[in-house]
C-alpha cells in the first residue's frame, strides 16, 4: 500500500502497544514459571497489575512520542529506532524506580523480578519489532512501493548530489521526477532524470500534475520565497536542502523564536543520549571516587603542608566550554612563588606553542613531583567533574593566559567540557612537545567522541599514568 494512503504513525503507535501489552503478559508468565522451580516470591495475580500496566503504557508511548519514534519520515534508519529504544526503557526505568523512592509509593504487590523481566523482555520485543518494521519497510522501498514523489527545484552541483542520494538511499521514500532549474550547466549533469524547464515553470507544473513533496537547494540565485508561496497555494509539502551545510562537519537543528525561525549549527555531532549518560557517568565515577580516595585526599594534604609552606591546594583559573572560565583545584606541587619564577624559566620552555612546560623545573617540591610522576596532583578535579565544570574525558583546560595566545583552529578544543585525562594522557604524553600536536590530538577526540571511547580512554588512562608509555 503506498504511503501517501496509508499513515505508518497510527501502526506504529498501534504496534508499540500492543509490544508493551504482551511483553507484560509474557513477564507475568516467565515469573510463574520461575517460581515453579525456586521460591523466590510470592504468586500473584494478572489483575493485580492493573494499575501499573496503565502507567507503564502511558509513559512509554508519551517518551517514545517526546524521542521522535512517531516523527515522519519513520522506518529510515535502523539505528535510530535502535536508540529511540534505548533512551526510552532506559529513561522509563529511571523515572519509575525515582517515582515510587521520592513519592514513597507502597509498590509490596510489585514483585522487583517482575519489574526486571518486564523490562528485559519490553526491550526485547520492542528492538525486534523495530528491527522487523525496519526490514519490511525497507524492502517494499527498494521495490519501489510507498515512494513519494518529489520535484527538485534549483541550480548547482548541490542537484546532482542530492539526487544520487536519493538514488543510494531508497529507504528515505522518496523519489525524483523530475528536476526545474534556470542553469543549463545543471541540466546537462541530471542523468536519467526529465528537465522540466526553467523554475518559473513550477507553478504551471504543480497546478496541473500531482507531486508529493518539492526539494529546493538554493545553492546559487533561486527566489526561494516566491517558490514557497507557489507551493503553499498548491497546497505542496516543500522541503529546503541548504547544500553548503551539507559539505560542513556540522549539525543542524531549527529553533523557533517567537514568531522567528534560527537554524542553530553545531560544531560537533549532538548526540543527546550519549551526552546523558556521559554526564550520568561523570557524577557517578567522581561521587565514588571522592569517597574511596577521601583517606589518600586528606594524606596528600597532609604531607604537602608539612613538605613546604604555603596552601595545600592550587587554585587556576581555566577556560571551559563554550570559553567560559572557571576555578578549579589541585594539590600544590610548587613552591609559593612559582608565577613569579616563571618569567625567569619561560625560556627554558621545551612546549612549543603558548603551553609552558620544563623536564626538571626546579619550582617543584619533592612531594610534588611524586604527586605529579603518579598524576595525583590531579585528584581535586574530581570535584570539578561532580560539579559539572569538567568531564571525567576530554581536553586538557587551559589556562586563561594561554587561550590568549591562542591560533583561532586551537579554540576547537573548547567546544566540549575539559576533562581530567583525553587522549594526550594515553597517547605519550611526555613524549608530546608540539602544542598543535596536542590540539590535534583533541580536536581528533572531539569528531570521534563516543561514550565508547570516553570508556576507553578511562582504561587506558591507569597504565599511561604508571607506566608513563605510549599505549595505543
Amino acid at each position: 500500500m503506498k504511503a501517501r494512503h496509508f499513515s505508518l504513525r497510527p501502526l506504529a503507535i498501534f504496534l508499540d502497544i500492543i509490544t508493551i501489552l504482551l511483553s507484560f503478559y509474557v513477564s507475568f508468565i516467565l515469573r510463574g514459571v520461575l517460581l515453579r522451580f525456586y521460591q523466590f516470591g510470592n504468586v500473584t495475580e494478572l489483575h493485580d497489575y492493573v494499575y501499573v500496566l496503565i502507567i507503564v503504557l502511558a509513559g512509554s508511548i508519551w517518551l517514545l512520542t517526546i524521542f521522535g519514534a512517531y516523527k515522519k519520515p519513520m522506518f529510515v534508519s535502523l539505528w535510530k529506532e535502535l536508540q529511540i529504544v534505548v533512551k526510552v526503557v532506559v529513561l522509563g526505568s529511571l523515572i519509575l524506580f525515582a517515582g515510587i523512592f521520592f513519592l514513597q509509593l507502597d509498590v509490596s504487590f510489585l514483585p522487583r523480578t517482575f519489574m526486571l523481566l518486564f523490562l528485559l523482555v519490553n526491550f526485547s520485543i520492542l528492538i525486534f519489532q523495530k528491527t522487523i518494521m525496519y526490514s519490511l519497510m525497507s524492502r517494499e522501498r527498494m521495490k519501489g512501493v510507498g515512494l513519494q514523489s518529489a520535484i527538485v527545484v534549483g541550480d548547482g552541483d548541490g542537484v546532482a548530489r542530492f539526487l544520487h542520494t536519493l538514488k543510494v538511499h531508497p529507504e528515505y521514500g522518496l523519489k525524483a521526477i523530475g528536476v526545474f532549474c534556470d542553469d543549463e550547466s545543471t541540466a546537462s549533469t541530471v542523468k536519467d532524470l526529465a528537465t522540466l524547464g526553467p523554475v518559473e515553470g513550477l507553478g504551471d507544473f504543480l497546478h496541473k500534475n500531482h507531486v508529493d513533496e518539492v526539494i529546493i537547494i538554493p545553492e546559487k540565485d533561486v527566489n526561494i520565497e516566491e517558490i514557497l508561496v507557489v507551493c503553499e497555494e498548491e497546497g505542496v509539502k516543500t522541503r529546503i536542502v541548504p547544500d553548503l551545510l551539507n559539505r560542513l562537519d556540522i549539525d543542524v537543528a531549527l529553533d523557533r523564536l517567537g514568531d522567528m525561525i534560527a537554524i542553530n549549527l553545531y560544531g560537533h555531532h549532538e548526540k543527546e543520549w550519549q551526552i546523558f549518560f556521559k554526564r550520568a557517568m561523570d557524577i557517578t565515577v567522581s561521587a565514588i571516587m571522592i569517597l574511596l580516595l577521601s583517606p589518600i585526599l586528606i594524606a596528600i594534604s597532609i604531607a604537602i603542608k608539612i613538605n613546604s609552606p604555603g596552601p595545600v591546594f592550587y587554585h587556576w583559573r581555566v577556560m571551559g566550554f563554550n570559553k567560559k572560565p572557571f576555578t578549579s583545584w589541585k594539590f600544590r606541587t610548587m613552591i609559593v612563588n612559582a608565577d613569579e619564577m616563571k618569567k625567569e624559566l619561560i625560556k627554558e620552555n621545551e612546549m612549543s606553542g603558548p603551553v609552558f612546560k620544563i623536564k626538571n623545573d626546579p619550582r617543584i617540591t619533592p612531594i610534588g613531583r611524586v604527586l605529579r610522576r603518579f598524576s595525583m596532583d590531579e585528584l581535586p578535579q574530581l570535584f570539578s567533574v561532580l560539579k559539572g565544570d569538567m568531564s571525567l574525558v576530554g581536553p586538557r583546560p587551559p589556562l586563561v593566559s594561554e587561550v590568549e595566545k591562542f591560533e583561532r583552529w586551537h579554540g576547537k578544543k573548547l567546544r566540549i567540557k575539559p576533562g581530567i585525562t583525553c587522549l594526550w594522557q594515553v597517547s605519550g604524553r611526555n613524549a608530546i612537545k608540539d602544542f598543535d600536536e596536542w590540539v590535534r590530538l583533541d580536536v581528533k577526540y572531539i569528531e570521534n567522541w563516543s561514550l565508547w571511547l570516553d570508556i576507553k580512554i578511562l582504561f587506558k588512562t591507569i597504565p599511561a599514568v604508571f607506566l608513563e608509555q605510549d599505549i595505543n
